[in-house]
């Protein structure tokens, strides 16, 4: 059995680089941006430097929906064709629309793309940033 009350916990160099930059929500109690600019700067770099497979999928994500596949369906296909069965990746189709499904999400949050609602239909475009880690 181990004994919690000895373990220390501490944030990293990063970690409060991370927490010093302001936030929408929390400085500016803003309701609509989950991240600042700065912010989204910060954990870009973090994901291009420690996670580089992720950050390639995310560049790819991107990518395609300045390649025109702006919907899910349309991304999910792409997604597909280059890391579906029988490529290297040889993702299942479970997995393509769980990893698809977490991008948009991170991509949204770091304010690289936005989203257009048609009833219940959605559209992805990407924003300025989003357009200048791709031309990166």
């Amino acid at each position: 059995m181990r004994v919690f009350h000895d373990w220390r916990v501490a944030l990293t160099r990063a970690g409060l680089e991370y927490i010093s930059l302001k936030n929408p929500v929390i400085d500016e109690k803003s309701p609509t941006k989950s991240m600042s600019e700065e912010e989204a700067r910060f954990m870009c770099d973090r994901i291009e430097e420690g996670l580089p497979s992720s950050w390639g999928f995310l560049r790819f994500v991107l990518s395609s929906i300045s390649e025109g596949y702006s919907t899910p369906t349309e991304l999910s296909n792409e997604i597909t064709r280059v890391y579906g069965k029988g490529t290297s990746r040889n993702w299942n189709e479970k997995q393509v629309p769980t990893y698809r499904t977490g991008a948009i999400g991170l991509l949204g949050d770091l304010d690289l793309i936005s989203r257009t609602w048609n009833y219940r239909k959605v559209s992805y475009d990407l924003t300025k940033l989003g357009r200048a880690v791709i031309e990166k």
